[in-house]
């Protein structure tokens, strides 16, 4: 049995600027994966970290407390899973991190313990094992051209300031880096400055990538190759009604700790610690060139609120509105990926449950 829970369930919402009067946002359920307890290991998730896409509509999944990837139908059918806990070939200490090459029709998974690349075709068949020299720790990798891959890095966020960096495939040359994130950020700040390698990333082409704080910013970037240089534009969304999180003291903290409508942030240092209330969800571009941002605002009585941005292409803020509401066991995590049919997949929990949601998108 497969944990696919079809719905009839359809938001639609009518958009309020002038430029769109005559358009509604659709957010059309398409299935569930996972929300069923008497389904096989198989199909039950515990942290979905990555979904990789392929031409055929497949989709592969790295859940990020197992050492394994596995391949599904566009259906929700397993066709194959590979990797397990070791040091041989496709084998792994810790698997950190997958990606897909659309030019070479491979994945590819890095191990940040071993330090290694294992490359598979798309039916998930061992080809081979790549020693990966340079020290890195990619909170986001994609192939960027048929030749080079594209990441942000936790050490060099923090070494360098330095949003992104592009390697050629085996990750043995760097071949440039832009997103210089003390333009970006306000490092001053002890939570942008902990935080400051956590962006939800969407890599629309090889020339243009959009990228957001995960805590929730009402800014966010659209980066863009023009005449062999990186440079980018700020899109300014809605404002929430208070602000994403809040400094507090280790009283504080420990006073709030597990209530109701409280979801905490890292210790920052050894006094200071922050209160999350609202984080972004995902941004991305649909076919005809809107860009949505998603994010979550946490109500005082532990239900959650998801919002949705829309901007066009040159960046302008054209609607804003409450898409859908959660209760108290239910929350939207990130934005896993979207298709070139504009469905989108989320991480969710629903009742206390993780699942991977697919949404069709459209304006």
């Amino acid at each position: 049995m497969i944990a696919i829970i079809r719905k009839a369930l359809l938001f639609t919402l009518f958009l309020h600027s002038p430029m769109m009067s005559q358009n509604i946002l659709k957010i059309d359920s398409i299935w569930v994966l996972g929300k069923d307890d008497k389904l096989s290991l198989d199909y039950i998730f515990k942290q979905p970290k990555q979904l990789l896409i392929d031409s055929k509509m497949s989709f592969y999944v790295h859940d990020a407390t197992k050492p394994e990837i596995k391949k599904y139908s566009s259906s929700c059918k397993l066709l194959k899973k590979t990797g397990r806990a070791g040091e041989g070939p496709g084998e792994y200490r810790v698997l950190y991190n997958t990606l897909i090459n659309n030019y070479d029709k491979t994945i590819i998974a890095y191990d940040i313990v071993s330090k290694k690349i294992t490359l598979y075709d798309l039916g998930l068949n061992y080809l081979k094992t790549i020693n990966v020299n340079v020290p890195i720790e990619p909170v986001f990798i994609s192939q960027l051209t048929r030749s080079s891959i594209i990441m942000s890095d936790y050490q060099d966020v923090k070494k360098n300031n330095v949003l992104f960096n592009i390697y050629n495939n085996d990750l043995s040359k760097k071949i440039d880096q832009f997103g210089d994130l003390r333009e970006l950020l306000d490092l001053n700040d002890d939570y942008q400055e902990l935080n400051a390698p956590h962006w939800n990333i969407c890599q629309v082409d090889s020339l243009k990538i959009i990228a957001t704080p995960t805590w929730y910013s009402n800014k966010s970037y659209v980066f863009y190759k023009n005449k062999g240089l990186w440079k980018y534009y700020t899109l300014f969304g809605t404002k929430m009604k208070q602000r994403s999180y809040e400094i507090i003291t280790e009283k504080e903290y420990m006073s709030h700790y597990n209530k109701k409508g409280y979801v905490m942030g890292g210790r920052i240092n050894k006094k200071v610690y922050a209160k999350i209330n609202g984080s972004s969800v995902g941004i991305f571009q649909i076919s005809n060139d809107y860009i949505i941002h998603l994010y979550r605002e946490n109500n005082p009585d532990g239900t959650y609120n998801m919002y949705a941005d829309i901007f066009n292409n040159s960046g302008k803020l054209l609607w804003n509105k409450n898409v859908k509401k959660y209760d108290q066991d239910s929350m939207p995590y990130e934005l896993l990926n979207i298709d070139k049919n504009d469905n989108i997949y989320l991480s969710e929990r629903m009742q206390g449950i993780s699942v991977i949601s697919k949404y069709k998108i459209s304006i």
